[in-house]
């Protein structure tokens, strides 16, 4: 539903969709998540990712955003989903939010990370 509201539109709407969807689930079959490890999304915009992971069923999806509304949102595509279980939106900058990743599920815990944010800051 998602990707179509932006084309039904003639809109371009920025989500992980299309054609990058083979390249996005054959890194998570890769990535063969053991169960304690969590996949994480840097920037998750509208929850399409984290629910498209999430739906998946390879284990819990974290997704940061640093957006309040856009995590908002997001948290809300995810409970209409269903997936409440399965990931969870965490809200702020990825360098505040990662100690949160260890305090929450330990060492070793990320099994898959998915960098989809504004491209400017992967420099800082």
């Amino acid at each position: 539903e998602i990707e179509g509201f932006g084309s039904e539109r003639g809109r371009w709407l920025k989500v992980a969709g299309a054609s990058k969807v083979p390249v996005l689930d054959a890194a998570m079959d890769r990535a063969c998540l053991k169960p304690h490890e969590v996949a994480v999304e840097v920037g998750g915009f509208v929850g399409y990712t984290a629910s498209r992971l999430a739906a998946r069923g390879q284990g819990k999806v974290i997704s940061i955003e640093k957006d309040s509304g856009c995590a908002a949102f997001a948290r809300r595509v995810i409970h209409r989903a269903g997936l409440d279980s399965k990931a969870e939106v965490w809200n702020g900058r990825s360098r505040e939010v990662f100690p949160r990743l260890l305090e929450e599920f330990g060492e070793a815990s990320v099994g898959f990370v998915f960098f989809d944010h504004s491209g400017s800051i992967y420099h800082e």
